[in-house]
């Protein structure tokens, strides 16, 4: 592999060393963005984790129906 490369002129060098380069950059470039997805999956998964049980604790002490009673009936006696 060695010969073969000293065989190559000057451009062909340059050719393959940028091409190497730029296949490094987007290997690169395309891990840090499966880490980026996969950083932002899990903190939406955890998101909505944590909005179900913060809905889950809010039933717990207040039921919704009884808010929205309380304007309907505040409606009916104006």
């Amino acid at each position: 592999a060695h010969e073969a490369f000293e065989r190559l002129s000057v451009e062909e060098k340059a050719f393959f060393l940028v091409e190497s380069a730029f296949e490094t950059m987007v290997k690169g470039l395309r891990e840090a963005g499966d880490a980026v997805k996969n950083a932002m999956d899990e903190a939406l998964s955890d998101l909505e984790k944590r909005k179900r049980e913060a809905g889950h604790h809010d039933t717990n002490g207040h039921d919704a129906s009884d808010e929205g009673g309380d304007a309907a009936g505040s409606d009916q006696d104006a």
